[in-house]
Formats: structure tokens, sequence, C-alpha cells
């Protein structure tokens, strides 16, 4: 449970408006790492990447989100959700920037790195679920995570269809400008709306949250 500035937040739980937002900001926040599938081919021609190599864009999206997970993942019950939220969205924004902005002239390294960024922070996703968990009284938490997991499902299926679109019309370059901007935006808009306050209770140090992780498979079943 997280301790709110927001009074009516602690006893009311989330409204349907700020879950509607929840689950749109999830949405848009996953979408980053599908982008590129529909647009392999057009970026790797553009940046003179061999065909056979393209694959590793994705392979390096889904290690940076599985690495968001687990090393952003444990700040959560650290830090006050609506900053760490926004910050990883405003650092997305700028992964997303620096793939749309890489090419033959600064070779791959910088590219690659980006893709591995852009997975890395739209892990965002994960600390929203349990954000919005923290915040969902008893009586409506089932649905508002059925909305979130809606969301997220949603920016997985939509974005890959609305990447190819953009792409065959302006470039591959224009979806990840695109998307770098909303991710601006959405993070202006979670600092915004958002509710601060930390989690409850004393937190442990970092690097004793990465122990407890490691613990996990052995105490649960």
């Amino acid at each position: 449970m997280w301790h709110t500035s927001q009074n009516t937040q602690d006893t009311e739980g989330l409204s349907a408006s700020m879950t509607f937002f929840f689950a749109c900001a999830g949405a848009l926040i996953l979408a980053n790492i599908y982008y590129a599938q529909p647009i392999l081919a057009d970026m790797a021609a553009d940046i003179g990447l061999a065909p056979a190599a393209s694959g590793g864009i994705l392979t390096l999206l889904q290690i940076g989100y599985m690495l968001g997970i687990l090393f952003m993942g444990p700040l959560g019950d650290a830090l006050e959700n609506r900053r760490l939220i926004a910050g990883m969205v405003w650092g997305a924004a700028l992964a997303l920037w620096t793939a749309s902005a890489s090419g033959r002239a600064n070779g791959h390294a910088l590219f690659f790195a980006a893709q591995l960024g852009i997975g890395f922070f739209s892990s965002a996703t994960q600390i929203q679920l349990a954000f919005a968990a923290g915040l969902a009284g008893d009586a409506r938490r089932g649905r508002v995570l059925g909305a979130l997991m809606a969301g997220l499902f949603l920016g997985m299926i939509l974005s890959r269809p609305l990447a190819g679109l953009l792409s065959g019309v302006f470039g591959w370059r224009a979806v990840y400008r695109l998307a770098s901007l909303l991710m601006l935006v959405l993070g202006l808009a979670q600092w915004r709306l958002l509710p601060g306050g930390k989690p409850a209770g004393k937190p442990e140090n970092y690097p004793a949250m990465l122990r407890s992780m490691a613990r996990l498979p052995r105490t649960v079943p």
C-alpha cells in the first residue's frame, strides 16, 4: 500500500478516469518494444546492417526489458513511484530519439545501445502495474488490473500495424521520433497526474532488494 498525497486515493481507490489513464500509458509504453518488428528490414537496410543480424534488434529489446524488470522493478518499493515511472518514460524517449538518429556514420554500437535502452526503460509498465494495484481499493483491484492488462495487450497488438503503416509513408525513423515525442508528453502527464507518495514501510537498501529477488525461486511455491 502507498502513502499518497491524495486522501481520496486512500479511501476510494483509483477512479475510472485514472484507471483509463494507467491503461493508455501502459499501452503506449509497451508499444515501444514492438514497433521494430514490422520495420526490421527497413532499419537494417538504412543503417547498413546485415539482414541476418537484424533479428538481434528484437533480442536486445527483450533483453533490455528483462534487465529493466530485474534492476528497476525493486526500486518501486523504495522510491516515489510517480518520479520513478516518469523518469523511466523520459529515458525511453531519449533512447527512442537516439535510435532514430543512428546511422552508418556513427556505427551500429549506438543503435544497438539505444534498442537496449528502449527495452530497459519500457519496463516501467511493470512498475505501473504494481503501483496501480497498491492504489486500487480491495473491491476494485481485480477490475483495475484487468483494465491495465487489456491496455498492455492492445499496445502490443496495435503497435505493429501502426508502425508498418507509418514507416511505409514517412520512413522508419518517423516511427521512433513520434514514439519519442509521445513518451516525452506522457512523462509530463504522469508527473502531473499520478499521485505522489512512497510505499509504506521502511525499504531495504538496493543490494538487499536484489538479493531478496534471488531468493524468490526458493521461497515462493
